[in-house]
């Protein structure tokens, strides 16, 4: 049986994903609390016409994705094998979907700040980018370059 080498993720790896864990749960509060903008802006959509639960549903999707990133990204952090490689493949897949499709009333609401304050549009778009960006990389990682943890673990390596 060949034996491989893991690296091991450092320090940064899990202060990122305790600062990222942070973020999905900000960002999971602005959907689902009632009080924030997010929800009052989906659930007035929808008290105008029915069709605004796609929106919201969408948006839902994307808490719901995120929320479920973590676990990949806590396993890459930890070099932990769990499930199969194509659960997280799919898991990945569904959640690019929902970040591209469940950020309706975000993108309305940067678009409006953009027109009044074009600086804090960009600096709000590239902290987006650096919060999300490392989670994808690992997410990618732990899910399509997946031999080294599960040949590690003696488990079978299927495609």
């Amino acid at each position: 049986m060949m034996k491989h080498s893991i690296k091991k993720t450092g320090f940064v790896w899990k202060i990122y994903l305790c600062t990222f864990a942070l973020y999905v749960l900000g960002n999971a509060g602005d959907i689902l609390m009632p009080t924030s903008f997010l929800y009052i802006y989906y659930h007035a959509l929808m008290a105008f016409h029915p069709v605004y639960f796609i929106p919201y549903t969408l948006a839902l999707g994307q808490v719901f994705f995120n929320l479920v990133s973590l676990i990949p990204l806590f396993l890459f952090v930890f070099r932990i094998p769990f499930l199969s490689p194509s659960f997280w493949q799919r898991m990945l897949v569904l959640r690019i979907i929902f970040d591209l499709t469940g950020h309706a009333g975000e993108m309305n609401h940067l678009i409006s700040i953009s027109h009044a304050n074009s600086e804090w549009f960009i600096s709000k778009i590239v902290l987006t980018g650096i919060m999300l960006i490392p989670s994808y990389g690992a997410c990618f990682q732990y899910a399509f370059r997946w031999k080294e943890f599960w040949a590690s673990k003696n488990f079978a390596l299927t495609k």
